[in-house]
Protein backbone atom coordinates (compact mmCIF):
# COMPACT_ATOMS: atom_id res chain seq x y z
CA UNK A 1 0.00 0.00 0.00
CA UNK A 2 0.91 3.87 -1.05
CA UNK A 3 4.14 2.45 -2.74
CA UNK A 4 5.28 0.09 0.10
CA UNK A 5 5.88 2.70 2.60
CA UNK A 6 2.60 1.96 5.15
CA UNK A 7 0.51 -1.31 5.83
CA UNK A 8 -2.77 -1.67 7.52
CA UNK A 9 -2.88 -3.45 10.77
CA UNK A 10 -6.31 -4.42 12.47
CA UNK A 11 -5.48 -0.99 14.47
CA UNK A 12 -4.99 0.90 11.60
CA UNK A 13 -1.74 1.79 9.70
CA UNK A 14 1.82 1.48 10.32
CA UNK A 15 4.77 2.59 8.43
CA UNK A 16 6.97 -0.56 7.13
CA UNK A 17 10.79 -0.52 7.22
CA UNK A 18 11.03 1.55 4.08
CA UNK A 19 7.97 4.32 5.34
CA UNK A 20 9.95 4.64 8.24
CA UNK A 21 13.55 4.89 6.73
CA UNK A 22 11.85 8.10 4.06
CA UNK A 23 10.20 9.01 7.04
CA UNK A 24 13.60 9.54 8.65
CA UNK A 25 14.90 11.36 5.82
CA UNK A 26 12.57 14.07 5.40
CA UNK A 27 12.60 14.47 9.56
CA UNK A 28 16.12 14.91 9.18
CA UNK A 29 16.03 17.46 6.40
CA UNK A 30 13.39 19.24 8.58
CA UNK A 31 14.96 19.69 11.01
CA UNK A 32 17.99 20.50 9.87
CA UNK A 33 16.94 23.41 7.58
CA UNK A 34 15.15 24.46 10.76
CA UNK A 35 18.09 24.37 12.98
CA UNK A 36 20.30 26.32 10.82
CA UNK A 37 17.79 28.92 10.03
CA UNK A 38 17.36 29.56 14.02
CA UNK A 39 21.52 29.40 14.64
CA UNK A 40 21.95 32.22 11.64
CA UNK A 41 19.05 34.52 12.95
CA UNK A 42 20.26 33.79 16.89
CA UNK A 43 23.55 35.05 15.92
CA UNK A 44 22.43 38.45 14.34
CA UNK A 45 19.73 38.84 17.11
CA UNK A 46 20.57 36.69 20.41
CA UNK A 47 16.72 36.77 21.02
CA UNK A 48 14.71 37.10 18.57
CA UNK A 49 10.82 37.40 19.31
CA UNK A 50 9.65 35.41 16.78
CA UNK A 51 11.46 33.42 13.66
CA UNK A 52 9.30 32.64 10.56
CA UNK A 53 10.06 29.06 9.46
CA UNK A 54 8.72 29.33 5.59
Amino acid sequence: MFTGLIRRTKEGYELTEKGTYKYHLVEQAYTHQYIDKTWRISKQEPWPDKIKLY
